[in-house]
């Protein structure tokens, strides 16, 4: 099981390798663009806290796969495929945050306003596929399990995807942002993140 584990998980570390590679790669080009003198309008708190939550979002996701060796039954290419597209969900809310040309970007509010419904259609599936992930690990003990914070996250994911889709303020965006970021974190950090091989206790 450990090597088929192994196996499973080489594709999905590139996926989310590149995903990672390209949010902090953006935003250390975001911070030299900031620095020109046409003066943009590059720093953002809602592409701050965005930025963070996925970051997070994508740490997460990597650590608790090790609990995939818990997983009952054989690996199937559905199981597999699964996983991916996961990550692919995540390494898609990544490119659409960060612009891979800050050269072309004025204001970095107007850019996320423009593909503000690309950005919340992929935050949705990828708490729709957290929680199928969870749900594969364990089932609905282990969704549950989560703990309250996380499952609240799950729930008001919802509700953040319409606001986010349907406002055109930028005010109204930061607040949701700003909410959804902190709830995030403590969900993160609520549900103790210690790597143990499945059957041992800690």
């Amino acid at each position: 099981m450990n090597d088929q584990f192994q196996h499973v998980m080489v594709l999905i570390s590139i996926i989310i390798g590149l995903a990672i590679t390209h949010l902090l790669s953006g935003v250390v080009d975001a911070v030299d663009r900031a620095n020109d003198e046409d003066d943009p309008e590059i720093y953002s708190l809602l592409g701050a806290l965005w930025a963070t939550t996925v970051f997070f979002w994508m740490v997460n996701f990597w650590w608790f796969q090790f609990r995939l060796l818990a997983m009952e039954g054989a690996w199937t290419l559905w199981r597999y495929l699964f996983i991916i597209l996961y990550s692919v969900a995540l390494y898609t809310l990544a490119v659409i945050l960060v612009p891979r040309n800050w050269d072309a970007i004025k204001r970095y509010t107007e850019y996320f306003m423009r593909n503000r419904r690309w950005f919340f259609a992929a935050l949705l599936l990828a708490s729709v596929a957290d929680v199928a992930d969870a749900w594969l690990k364990g089932g609905w003990d282990y969704v549950l399990g989560m703990g309250p914070f996380n499952n609240l996250v799950a729930v008001l994911t919802v509700p953040v995807v319409a606001i986010g889709i349907a406002s055109k303020k930028i005010r109204t965006q930061t607040v949701v942002a700003a909410i959804y970021s902190v709830l995030f974190l403590i969900a993160v950090f609520e549900y103790t993140p210690v790597l143990v091989s499945p059957g041992h206790t800690i």
